[in-house]
C-alpha cells in the first residue's frame, strides 16, 4: 500500500526499493512485480529525450539499445502496442547477444502486464514466432 501511494505520487525510487522489498519476502507477489516493473520503466525513461532519440535510431536502425530505450519510451506514453511491436521486430531481426537483449527488454515490459492482457498474449504470440 505505501509503495502504490510513493507511486502515485511520482515517487519511481522509494516506491521500486519497497517493491523490491515485498518481493524479498514474497517472490511471487504478482502485484509487486508488476509494480516494479512500472517503476522501473518510469526510471528508466525519466531523463530521455524523445525527438533526440528517434534522430539517433534514424542513424542506426539496428542498434537495440536505442529501440529498447524507444520501446520504453511508448510505453510509458501509452503506446504500448508498438512499443512491443518495436522489440518483437528486433528480436526479429538481430542475432546473438543483441537478440537475446531485445527478447530480454520484452519479457520486462510484459512483466508490468497482467497476464490475461490480450497485448501480453499476442506479444508472447508474437515472440515465439520470432524466436522460432
Amino acid at each position: 500500500e505505501q509503495a502504490r501511494s510513493l507511486e502515485r505520487a511520482g515517487n519511481a525510487a522509494e516506491a521500486a526499493e519497497l517493491y523490491r522489498r515485498v518481493l524479498n519476502q514474497e517472490p511471487a507477489h504478482s502485484e509487486a512485480r508488476a509494480g516494479l516493473a512500472r517503476m522501473e520503466l518510469a526510471l528508466r525513461i525519466q531523463d530521455v529525450d524523445e525527438p533526440e532519440l528517434r534522430r539517433r535510431l534514424e542513424a542506426d536502425p539496428g542498434d537495440v539499445e536505442l529501440i529498447a530505450t524507444l520501446a520504453d519510451v511508448e510505453a510509458a506514453s501509452g503506446r504500448l502496442e508498438s512499443a512491443l511491436q518495436r522489440l518483437v521486430d528486433a528480436v526479429r531481426m538481430s542475432s546473438g547477444p543483441e537478440r537475446d537483449k531485445a527478447r530480454a527488454h520484452l519479457v520486462g515490459l510484459l512483466e508490468g502486464l497482467p497476464s490475461d492482457d490480450p497485448r501480453a498474449t499476442s506479444a508472447r504470440r508474437a515472440l515465439s514466432r520470432a524466436l522460432f
